[in-house]
């Protein structure tokens, strides 16, 4: 608003100079040239006769003086002087209206300046905002995906957990199956050696001749035997324990050998329980 009004009374101020010198320079003109003078002219319907006249030579010349130059008057040295300081004023009005110029200029420029250097401003911190946001985004992002992750790790490992205690249920009833079925087999197994065993035994007891051993009471024998798997014998029985008597120990030796083959279970991987035995007899039973 200051500013306005400064410019407003500048314009008025400069016109009213330009018509103060306008008005000046009219009187002036006006002052240096009068008014002519009324002259007096008789007009003639015809004009007279006039003898016929020649010019008559002077006898000695006639020197005109020359016109002086006019004067200068007080009047043109006051002029001048008003038109000097009137041209120093308009000359300083020009320079304070150029001075006033220039700083408009320069701070209608500050102004221009200031106006980009507040949008540059204000674009950066744009910027800066859409950048914390997208990066507030992100991080909002990256969380709930940690947490996501979380929480399909965890549900994972519970189905882990959960599918590892029912692996180590399976397992451990196949484990007790196992072991009942390994037992219920061991028990077969032992079982069938022990059948055959006793087959075994039963076929070398009734051919002992045992009135070598009838003198000894109740004696017992014991001999080591080794088979092959036809069940015969690879080698000649070998005592571990006599009956007291070597009559009665060469007839248990004689009825193992006439027991060939011996009868040993049709499953070939009982053989190892055959191949081999400790037979005890006892001849007077």
């Amino acid at each position: 608003m200051q500013e306005k009004t400064a410019k407003m009374w500048s314009a008025a101020l400069s016109v009213l100079v330009h018509l103060l010198f306008l008005a000046l320079l009219v009187f002036a003109v006006h002052w240096k040239n009068p008014p002519s003078a009324v002259v007096t002219v008789r007009l003639w319907g015809n004009l007279p006769t006039a003898k016929r006249q020649f010019p008559v030579k002077p006898k000695f010349a006639v020197k005109v003086p020359l016109p002086t130059p006019p004067v200068p008057v007080k009047t043109d040295i006051k002029l001048k002087a008003k038109q000097e300081r009137l041209r120093r004023i308009l000359a300083a009005q020009r320079q304070k209206q150029a001075v006033a110029l220039r700083r408009q200029q320069v701070l209608a420029a500050a102004r221009a300046k200031k106006r980009v250097a507040e949008e540059r401003l204000r674009r950066a911190l744009v910027a800066q905002r859409q950048k914390q946001a997208m990066a507030l985004r992100r991080q909002r992002a990256l969380v709930a995906a940690r947490a996501k992750k979380r929480m399909a790790e965890e549900r994972l490992r519970r189905a882990l957990v959960v599918q590892q205690q029912k692996q180590a249920a399976a397992l451990r009833r196949q484990q007790a199956l196992a072991a009942a079925t390994a037992s219920r087999q061991v028990a077969a197994r032992i079982k069938i050696v022990n059948t055959y065993r006793d087959k075994i035994q039963s076929k070398i007891r009734p051919l002992i001749n045992n009135q070598a051993c009838l003198s000894l009471g109740q004696p017992t024998a014991v001999f080591h035997v080794t088979l092959m798997p036809t069940g015969e014998l690879l080698m000649a029985p070998q005592r571990v324990k006599t009956s007291g008597k070597a009559a009665c120990d060469q007839a248990i030796e004689r009825a193992i050998i006439r027991a060939q083959p011996l009868p040993l279970p049709p499953d070939r991987s009982l053989f190892d329980q055959f191949r081999e035995l400790q037979l005890s007899f006892q001849p007077n039973q």
